[in-house]
Protein backbone atom coordinates (compact mmCIF):
# COMPACT_ATOMS: atom_id res chain seq x y z
CA UNK A 1 0.00 0.00 0.00
CA UNK A 2 1.21 3.38 -0.44
CA UNK A 3 2.19 6.00 2.01
CA UNK A 4 0.43 9.27 2.35
CA UNK A 5 3.62 11.50 3.00
CA UNK A 6 0.93 14.66 2.68
CA UNK A 7 2.20 17.26 5.63
CA UNK A 8 -0.61 19.04 7.35
CA UNK A 9 0.53 21.69 9.41
CA UNK A 10 -1.43 21.96 13.03
CA UNK A 11 -1.17 25.59 11.88
CA UNK A 12 -3.80 27.94 9.69
CA UNK A 13 -2.52 28.88 6.50
CA UNK A 14 -2.99 32.54 5.07
CA UNK A 15 -5.58 32.49 2.57
CA UNK A 16 -5.98 35.85 1.34
CA UNK A 17 -4.93 39.41 1.66
CA UNK A 18 -7.46 42.18 1.39
CA UNK A 19 -6.97 46.07 1.12
CA UNK A 20 -10.02 47.97 1.99
CA UNK A 21 -10.47 51.68 2.06
CA UNK A 22 -13.28 54.06 3.09
CA UNK A 23 -14.70 56.20 0.42
CA UNK A 24 -16.37 59.54 1.63
CA UNK A 25 -19.31 58.88 -0.61
CA UNK A 26 -19.52 55.09 -1.36
CA UNK A 27 -18.36 53.55 1.79
CA UNK A 28 -16.46 50.41 2.73
CA UNK A 29 -14.66 49.23 -0.36
CA UNK A 30 -13.11 46.38 -1.32
CA UNK A 31 -10.51 47.13 -3.45
CA UNK A 32 -8.21 44.12 -3.82
CA UNK A 33 -7.95 40.68 -2.73
CA UNK A 34 -5.91 38.02 -3.37
CA UNK A 35 -5.89 34.55 -2.40
CA UNK A 36 -3.30 31.58 -2.11
CA UNK A 37 -5.91 28.08 -3.36
CA UNK A 38 -8.80 28.76 -5.56
CA UNK A 39 -10.95 26.23 -3.75
CA UNK A 40 -10.93 28.31 -0.48
CA UNK A 41 -13.55 31.55 -1.17
CA UNK A 42 -13.02 33.95 1.55
CA UNK A 43 -16.69 35.08 2.20
CA UNK A 44 -16.06 38.47 1.69
CA UNK A 45 -19.98 39.88 1.32
CA UNK A 46 -21.06 38.04 4.21
CA UNK A 47 -17.94 40.07 6.53
CA UNK A 48 -18.80 43.15 4.23
CA UNK A 49 -21.86 43.33 5.72
CA UNK A 50 -21.72 41.88 9.51
CA UNK A 51 -17.98 42.82 10.40
CA UNK A 52 -17.68 46.35 8.44
CA UNK A 53 -16.85 47.75 12.51
CA UNK A 54 -13.64 45.61 12.62
CA UNK A 55 -12.16 46.24 9.08
CA UNK A 56 -13.29 50.30 8.62
CA UNK A 57 -13.56 50.97 12.72
CA UNK A 58 -13.55 54.42 14.31
CA UNK A 59 -10.36 56.58 14.50
CA UNK A 60 -9.69 55.53 18.28
CA UNK A 61 -8.93 51.95 17.08
CA UNK A 62 -6.25 53.19 14.30
CA UNK A 63 -3.19 51.62 14.73
CA UNK A 64 -4.12 48.85 16.44
CA UNK A 65 -3.91 45.38 15.55
CA UNK A 66 -7.71 44.13 15.25
CA UNK A 67 -8.60 40.32 14.74
CA UNK A 68 -11.98 38.36 14.59
CA UNK A 69 -13.18 35.08 13.52
CA UNK A 70 -15.97 33.95 11.09
CA UNK A 71 -18.23 31.18 9.31
CA UNK A 72 -18.40 28.83 12.55
CA UNK A 73 -14.58 29.24 13.52
CA UNK A 74 -13.42 28.48 10.42
CA UNK A 75 -11.80 31.94 9.26
CA UNK A 76 -9.28 33.83 11.36
CA UNK A 77 -8.88 37.52 10.07
CA UNK A 78 -6.62 40.01 11.27
CA UNK A 79 -6.16 43.93 10.11
CA UNK A 80 -4.57 47.09 11.52
CA UNK A 81 -6.47 49.93 10.04
CA UNK A 82 -5.01 53.46 9.35
CA UNK A 83 -6.84 56.81 9.83
CA UNK A 84 -4.36 58.87 7.86
CA UNK A 85 -5.72 63.08 8.36
CA UNK A 86 -4.74 65.67 5.97
CA UNK A 87 -6.01 68.51 4.28
CA UNK A 88 -5.35 67.04 0.50
CA UNK A 89 -8.08 64.11 1.22
CA UNK A 90 -11.45 63.86 0.90
CA UNK A 91 -13.13 64.45 4.43
CA UNK A 92 -9.89 65.50 5.48
CA UNK A 93 -8.95 62.09 6.42
CA UNK A 94 -7.51 58.84 4.31
CA UNK A 95 -8.93 55.24 6.17
CA UNK A 96 -7.69 52.32 4.74
CA UNK A 97 -7.01 48.32 6.27
CA UNK A 98 -4.95 45.11 5.04
CA UNK A 99 -6.86 42.81 6.60
CA UNK A 100 -5.22 38.95 6.22
CA UNK A 101 -7.31 35.55 6.25
CA UNK A 102 -6.42 33.01 7.20
CA UNK A 103 -8.26 29.35 7.08
CA UNK A 104 -8.70 27.59 10.21
CA UNK A 105 -10.27 24.94 8.69
CA UNK A 106 -11.74 22.17 11.03
CA UNK A 107 -8.32 21.40 13.21
CA UNK A 108 -8.83 19.41 16.09
CA UNK A 109 -7.63 21.00 19.28
CA UNK A 110 -7.11 24.17 18.06
CA UNK A 111 -8.28 27.02 20.53
CA UNK A 112 -7.77 30.74 20.20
Amino acid sequence: SKTDLTYRSPYPSLNSVIFIEFHNIHGMQILFQTKSHPNLNVPLSYIADNYSLFLIPKPDLSNHIISFIVSDGEWLFIGCPQFMEHLRYERNALVWNIVLGFYLGRYEGWML
